[in-house]
């Protein structure tokens, strides 16, 4: 962790020893790019904010490359494009395996470096935490960490898992990541 993260998370209330954070004043600033599910959004814009609602089983995703400025959010629904049975083919964003691959290749031609690339994640909620058939949430999961795995790209932060639905919010001047859960904003 290097000095800029560890000052950003002192200033939004981390606990350095326990990584618990407390609640922050935090609201989207900027130009808003709202990601719909099943959407990708990238941007080099440093007036933009990158923004997801209501991801419950959903998986949300950010990149952001800190030297180029460039970063994206992902809002898949369902793990693997094979769940299709050939339905949204022409969406990749809706499957988390195509939607990584799509996104990737937008901020390589945007100028990225996927070497530098920061990873950060939320959601993957039990929606339905009694019945325990689909866990859609739980695959998401573990299709995203494999793949990002694969691209040897490490996850810096993460907010899974509970019954809990959250929003997600990429600030591209600074590239923090913001999370807001029934309790409030909190840096990711």
């Amino acid at each position: 962790m290097d000095a800029k993260e560890k000052n950003v998370e002192a200033k939004a209330g981390f606990d350095q020893g326990s990584k618990l954070a407390s609640q922050c004043l935090y609201e989207p600033t900027g130009k808003l790019k709202v990601v719909g599910v099943g959407d990708i959004q990238m941007s080099n814009r440093l007036e933009e904010t990158i923004i997801t609602y209501s991801l419950g089983s959903c998986i949300g995703l950010t990149l952001y490359d800190p030297v180029q400025k460039v970063g994206g959010m992902l809002h898949a629904m369902l793990p693997t494009v094979k769940m299709s049975r050939g339905q949204h083919i022409d969406k990749p964003g809706i499957f988390v395996d195509t939607g990584v691959d799509r996104m990737l290749r937008g901020l390589e031609r945007m100028g990225a470096c996927k070497e530098r690339l920061i990873a950060r994640i939320a959601g993957c909620s039990r929606t339905f935490p009694e019945d325990g058939i689909f866990e859609i949430g739980d695959k998401n999961y573990a299709v995203l960490k494999q793949r990002l795995w694969d691209l040897n790209i490490f996850i810096r932060g993460e907010d899974v898992g509970g019954v809990n639905w959250r929003t997600l919010s990429l600030r591209m001047e600074t590239g923090e990541t913001f999370l807001k859960t029934s309790v409030g904003w909190r840096v990711l």
